[in-house]
């Protein structure tokens, strides 16, 4: 065991009860609500953190282990880790190449991952690995349209709706924040002009630079964004796409504070617990 602040960079996700999980280059934690810290299970030894999402039942937590480019199940109770999708063997018809966030759908039947250097967002079958791709047509770009006409750059942070039926992508190189329709593939832009920034606004007043962790209200109203390179927590209205800045001086550091009182340094995650209230925040160098 040990504290919370020990751990440097790490994804985080709520458990669903009121704790989190945590995954580190090599292992996955869980932390209470005290901050007290538990090995999971090991993972295999990567070059950066790994990202993770909760089965809805607590049973399994899925990894999106970007530097092997693989999808991995960790089942909780015996500490046991599998291989969904394996990009790094010949015989596996699917392939990631940096997957950077993973989503669970509310029935935990399907996992969608940012598929980041392939510029998708691809969606996997729980029970069979197999590989879709929702949206995105590979190459990098901004344009909003449906399934393969749409275009990314290099996403890295993701969330579903309570009801399953929408995705947002924080579109990181591109600086906007995105939504993609699961039924049919569609991508619209929220918010972000696309060009990096700092500015509140409405739409495509408001700015970013390089939002990289994203996450949604309880209620579905409002995502909460991790933009690294501003060092700020950011508010985005689902219906309006009027972004706010809730914590964060914007200047690089670790201070504790109020709004923009508080600061930090590289924010790459942001989780939102059950209550709705509690938000979790991965710094990169805090």
């Amino acid at each position: 065991d040990g504290p919370l602040a020990s751990l440097g960079s790490a994804g985080v996700a709520s458990d669903h009860a009121g704790a989190w999980y945590v995954a580190t280059k090599d292992s996955l934690l869980h932390v209470s609500a005290a901050g007290r810290v538990r090995r999971v299970a090991a993972l295999p030894e990567g070059e950066v953190f790994n990202r993770n999402a909760a089965s809805p039942d607590g049973s399994a937590v899925f990894v999106a282990d970007y530097s092997s480019h693989d999808i991995r199940r960790v089942d909780v109770a015996t500490a046991q880790v599998t291989t969904l999708v394996d990009s790094l063997d010949a015989d596996e018809a699917a392939q990631f190449d940096g997957p950077a966030a993973i989503a669970i759908s509310p029935d935990g039947s399907a996992l969608f991952v940012a598929d980041s250097a392939n510029n998708k967002i691809r969606r996997v079958e729980v029970a069979t690995g197999a590989v879709t791709t929702i949206a995105g047509s590979g190459e990098d770009g901004s344009t909003d349209g449906v399934g393969g006409a749409a275009q990314f750059c290099i996403p890295c942070g993701l969330a579903i709706s309570q009801d399953g039926g929408a995705l947002f992508v924080a579109d990181s190189s591109d600086d906007k924040i995105r939504r993609v329709e699961v039924a049919t593939g569609e991508v619209t832009t929220v918010a972000g002009s696309g060009m990096m920034g700092s500015a509140d606004g409405v739409g495509d007043a408001a700015r970013f630079d390089f939002p990289i962790g994203i996450a949604i209200s309880q209620d579905g109203s409002a995502l909460f964004v991790a933009d690294y390179e501003n060092h700020k927590i950011r508010r985005v209205e689902v219906a309006t796409g009027a972004v706010t800045t809730l914590a964060g001086s914007g200047t690089w550091g670790s201070t504790d504070g109020v709004g923009d009182a508080a600061q930090f340094r590289v924010p790459h995650g942001v989780a939102i617990g059950p209550d709705g209230v509690a938000r979790c925040v991965a710094g990169g160098m805090n």
